[in-house]
């Protein structure tokens, strides 16, 4: 049964990172071969880098899914589910999101959940029908719960 649509994550690397390293990170995150996708942002601090990887194939979106669970492990999991509220009707997919401390992945490959600016962004598009919110927030508690 399809779960979910899309898979993306991105990270911005800063002039101070090196490209190597936070590209190696990204990779880190799948248990796959991936080949990241890299723009150029042009912000009020100057430019950045945007380094993204967006996987939709099932069986990919599937075994990343499992792959995620257990470098999050169970209490961290619950935490990731505790955030069914940020679901919100408005919007035309049901996009669940989770931000993972950069640092920590970097230099430990350690996922650690954080509200911080300076992260990777995971946003997992829900694969719901019929397309409601309570719908979707029963899915995204069976699959991060």
């Amino acid at each position: 049964m399809k779960v979910l649509h899309e898979v993306l994550v991105t990270v911005f690397s800063k002039a101070e990172d090196k490209k190597d390293d936070v590209l190696n990170a990204l990779k880190a995150f799948f248990p796959f071969e991936v080949v990241p996708a890299i723009e150029q942002v042009d912000l009020s601090k100057g430019k950045m880098e945007v380094a993204k990887v967006s996987i939709k194939k099932d069986s990919q979106t599937n075994t990343f899914l499992k792959h995620f669970r257990e470098l999050l492990g169970e209490f961290q999991m619950k935490a990731v589910a505790s955030q069914a509220n940020r679901l919100h009707e408005d919007e035309e997919d049901f996009n669940w999101y989770v931000r993972l401390d950069k640092r920590a992945w970097m230099f430990e490959r350690k996922a650690m959940i954080t509200e911080s600016g300076d992260c990777f962004h995971l946003k997992f598009t829900l694969a719901v029908f019929p397309k409601k919110l309570e719908t979707a927030k029963a899915l995204a508690l069976r699959l991060f719960g």
